[in-house]
């Protein structure tokens, strides 16, 4: 068999078993090393690892997409995501890194470079909201390292372009921990409206977020008198 048609076999005789599907895709790229298709190859790796919850594997084969093709923003977003979640400082800084080459490259998008059949406001809604992301990813890998004025900045931006609740609940956090309450509960309630708006943000309990509130008003106010209004001004 040709190379091609020997992976086109490598893929049919797994079939639907993913951890063959591993083992063969492996194997292929050990007999060749230096195929053209290795990069798609580490994709399909990437995704069967990911739904297999193996973020470490995951994590190796998107930075070997990334040593191959620098550009793929893709596979760097993801590798950020995972080192963020690791508990070591080296992974963090990694993140951070990756993190950082991102929110640089997508501010010198060139717009004429989008697909053809995306419009215009297609394209920048999608690099509106990808930004928000990194923005909030760097965010949450600053507080991991307890630099907690660089998350401010982050956080703040993140909402700044694109009002997102995990951004107003790690400023909230924040705030509380330095023990400024009337913001850290003002922030809770921005991230209690906006909770559940956003199909892709289901991370967040607003039951927790309401016990928050609830439980930080009453030590500072000792009673629930008035927090109903600092939901509306929220809401507002």
């Amino acid at each position: 068999l040709d190379p091609d048609a020997e992976l086109q076999a490598t893929v049919q005789q797994a079939g639907q078993d993913s951890a063959a599907l591993v083992r063969n895709l492996e194997a292929y790229l050990v007999k060749y090393p230096e195929s053209p298709r290795r990069a798609a190859i580490y994709r399909a790796l990437i995704q069967t690892e990911m739904q297999q919850q193996n973020q470490k594997r995951a994590l190796e084969y998107a930075e070997q997409v990334i040593a191959i093709q620098p550009e793929d923003s893709q596979s760097m977003f993801l590798a950020a995501s995972i080192l963020e979640s690791m508990p070591d400082d080296a992974s963090q800084l990694r993140a951070i890194d990756y993190d950082t080459r991102l929110i640089d490259r997508v501010g010198k998008a060139d717009p004429e470079s989008r697909p053809r059949e995306m419009t215009l406001e297609d394209w920048q809604s999608g690099r509106i909201k990808f930004t928000m992301n990194l923005y909030v990813l760097r965010g949450r890998t600053q507080r991991n390292l307890h630099k907690n004025d660089e998350a401010v900045k982050d956080f703040t931006e993140g909402f700044r372009l694109l009002p997102n609740s995990g951004a107003a609940l790690n400023l909230g956090e924040i705030a509380e921990e330095q023990k400024h309450a009337d913001e850290a509960i003002r922030q809770y309630a921005v991230a209690f409206i906006m909770a559940g708006q956003d199909p892709d943000d289901n991370a967040i309990s607003r039951d927790t977020l309401r016990l928050k509130m609830g439980n930080l008003w009453r030590f500072t106010h000792d009673s629930n008198t008035g927090l109903g209004d600092v939901w509306l001004a929220a809401f507002d």
